[in-house]
């Protein structure tokens, strides 16, 4: 299993039209359909207003470099 943490930084005040623009575009559920995607979710920062974090989990590394190919 390969678990990831990738943190976003927005520009200044624009974290929730990013975080629209992803949502809209299908792109997260589009990958959560992807083989050995067993999660992919986005989280705000109560601390940080232009921050986001991204969790990702699969089910090999294997898997995780076929979605980034």
């Amino acid at each position: 299993m390969l678990t990831l943490l990738v943190t976003y930084t927005a520009k200044a005040g624009q974290r929730d039209a990013f975080l629209q623009a992803v949502l809209q575009s299908g792109l997260p559920e589009r990958i959560r359909q992807e083989d050995g995607c067993l999660r992919y979710d986005y989280f705000l920062s109560a601390e940080r207003p232009d921050e986001i974090l991204l969790a990702e989990q699969w089910a090999s590394p294997e898997q995780q470099e076929i979605h980034l190919r």
